[in-house]
């Protein structure tokens, strides 16, 4: 029998954009300094349900290219906009742009399933804002692949003579 948890990552990844990507974090202490703990406290600012950093969790992240992501622990879910920053030309680091928390084993499933639509929807919405059209291939992109606002680094490469 599924566990209130396992019900709720699968109700989560029939919301998120398909394709959903899953994996189970153990974060250790050492991978908080990502600039995590100073977004959560920045969002949960004074309130005091909101006072650790949850470490272990499943990740989602729902889209083709990537939307949506989630982190699912025992008590809180966090729901973030997909973000890549580049440390190193053919490096990029996952740093999602966290959007809320909600203490999801308090709220009902039609509440919940209520919010986390609403939130799901208004995040992939606010990301697919950020897609261009690149001039060259045509192909709409998100960010992180676009080399200037109107050509995508593929494009860069072969027109421009661009090297990554």
């Amino acid at each position: 029998m599924a566990t209130k948890l396992e019900n709720l990552i699968s109700d989560i990844k029939e919301l998120l954009p398909h394709p959903v990507t899953d994996e189970n974090l153990d974060l250790g202490v050492e991978q908080v300094d990502l600039g995590i703990e100073e977004l959560v406290n920045e969002l949960c600012e004074g309130n005091p349900l909101f006072n650790k950093i949850p470490h272990k969790g499943v990740r989602l992240i729902g889209g083709d290219p990537s939307e949506v992501v989630a982190f699912v622990t025992e008590e809180v879910i966090n729901f973030s906009q997909f973000a890549l920053v580049w440390t190193h030309p053919h490096i990029p680091t996952l740093k999602p742009i966290p959007i809320a928390s909600i203490q999801w084993r308090n709220l009902r499933k039609p509440e919940r399933q209520q919010i986390f639509t609403t939130l799901v929807e208004t995040i992939s919405k606010r990301r697919r804002k950020l897609y261009r059209i690149c001039q060259y291939c045509e192909r709409l992109m998100p960010p992180e692949w676009l080399f200037s606002d109107t050509i995508c680094h593929s494009c860069a490469e072969k027109h421009l003579g661009v090297t990554f």
